[in-house]
């Protein structure tokens, strides 16, 4: 019966029902198939179905030519609105805003182009109830809809994360989406961290968003190496790429990147040496390559920086004597070596290091006297587990003031040679593990 009637009327029919439930009539035939997926068909049910501040801009029916009239109208009169009005943020993600990335692309397209999205500034979804009860039933997480770039160039912040590691990855389940993200070429921050994403990341992603000063993609499962266009983004401060699987050597062209505050590439499979040109970003105030296969020394040119505050190298096959540059750094308040191959001694110019309150030298080949110069310092925990010819001195055993856990291997008192009385004070100390307060 149905397919006695023209298109228009099925769709003015059917435009009523609201869109979540509407486009399961479309498995009922093909004729219905055909009228409910064309576009202006997705402009009459959004038009009936959007708050009367978001409906879309009037269409007519159902030509290729009218269609592109029609998004070029939507386009001419959402430009013309954010000309005149500042960009809005869009924390709280609404129930059209779940729909957005479940509805076809037909409904995406007219959705992204509507003015209170054209006119966003930020968009800042995080993946609470709203999405896991949005994709409650999905088995695979959604990927992010090309009609992102529809959205204008005044975003400047786009945020699609979760809050906790332990919520299921809502966005993601295919490769970077670089369609979708090529034209916010204004964007300041994005954020994918903790999600699904994989594949590899384009060179020219990163020569279009070259405005971005914060990049977080942790968490995902992106592999491939870092490209060395990350250079062209030369307002960066944030550049976190956790907890995936890129490989190959950190590119030197990492050292452009002169306003970086924080460059954390932990957990991922970056191999061969730490670039010099690290020394070059002289803001860095975290520094995070740990759980990587790096190897070689640590560059005599870290101790050009001169602000970090945090430096992790730990689980990597890095070697040769930890540079006296490092124990330079004033700033340093965490400091994380261990599961190396770092030989030598501690240095005794670490009693310069006043700020540092965590020291994980643990699991090395260190020898030599642990410096009494440690003393001096206000270290909340020190580990050092794992050197066998390291040695106690006595002034590191005595003082009272140390708030620290110091974690020795339990035969050092056959392979010291401090003398007897205090290696009988060291083992009792070492039995309880936590000496002082």
């Amino acid at each position: 019966m149905l397919a006695r009637l023209p298109c228009e009327i099925v769709q003015h029919i059917f435009k009523h029902i609201h869109p979540k439930r509407v486009l399961k009539y479309k498995r009922t035939c093909q004729y219905l198939n055909q009228c409910l997926s064309d576009a202006y068909f997705a402009y009459l049910n959004l038009a009936v179905s959007l708050p009367a501040d978001m409906t879309p801009t009037a269409a007519t029916p159902t030509t290729a030519a009218t269609t592109a009239a029609t998004t070029a109208a939507t386009t001419a009169a959402t430009t013309a609105s954010s000309s005149t009005s500042e960009g809005t943020r869009n924390s709280q993600p609404t129930e059209f805003d779940q729909l957005f990335l479940l509805l076809p692309q037909t409904y995406q397209n007219l959705y992204a182009s509507q003015p209170h999205m054209y006119n966003l500034s930020t968009i800042e979804w995080y993946t609470h109830s709203y999405f896991v009860h949005a994709i409650r039933f999905r088995k695979a997480p959604i990927p992010l809809p090309k009609a992102l770039h529809h959205l204008s160039t005044n975003l400047r912040q786009l945020i699609l994360t979760s809050h906790s590691v332990t919520e299921k990855s809502i966005f993601g389940g295919t490769e970077f989406p670089t369609t979708a993200l090529c034209n916010l070429v204004n964007l300041q921050v994005l954020n994918l961290s903790r999600n699904a994403f994989t594949g590899q990341i384009p060179a020219h992603l990163f020569q279009q968003l070259t405005k971005l000063e914060e990049l977080d993609l942790s968490r995902n499962a992106f592999n491939g190496p870092v490209p060395e266009s990350v250079a062209f983004m030369r307002g960066l401060r944030v550049l976190n790429l956790d907890a995936n699987a890129f490989c190959g050597e950190i590119p030197r062209q990492i050292g452009r990147l002169s306003v970086l505050r924080v460059l954390s590439l932990e957990s991922n499979q970056l191999s061969g040496v730490i670039p010099m040109e690290i020394g070059e970003l002289v803001r860095l105030e975290k520094l995070h390559l740990g759980d990587n296969l790096l190897e070689g020394a640590i560059p005599k040119e870290v101790g050009r920086l001169t602000e970090l505050k945090s430096l992790s190298l730990w689980a990597n096959k890095l070697s040769g004597p930890i540079p006296v540059e490092v124990y330079g750094l004033r700033a340093l308040m965490f400091l994380n070596v261990s599961y190396n191959r770092f030989t030598g001694g501690i240095e005794r110019s670490v009693g310069v290091m006043r700020n540092l309150r965590e020291l994980d030298l643990s699991y090395n080949e260190l020898d030599g006297q642990i410096p009494a110069e440690l003393s001096q310092l206000r270290l909340r925990s020190l580990y050092l587990k794992g050197n066998t010819k390291l040695m106690i001195a006595q002034e590191v055993i005595m003082n009272p003031s140390f708030r620290l856990m110091l974690m020795l291997e339990r035969d050092m008192k056959e392979k010291s040679s401090t003398t007897g009385k205090h290696l009988e004070v060291a083992s009792n100390w070492i039995s309880s593990l936590i000496f002082g307060q």
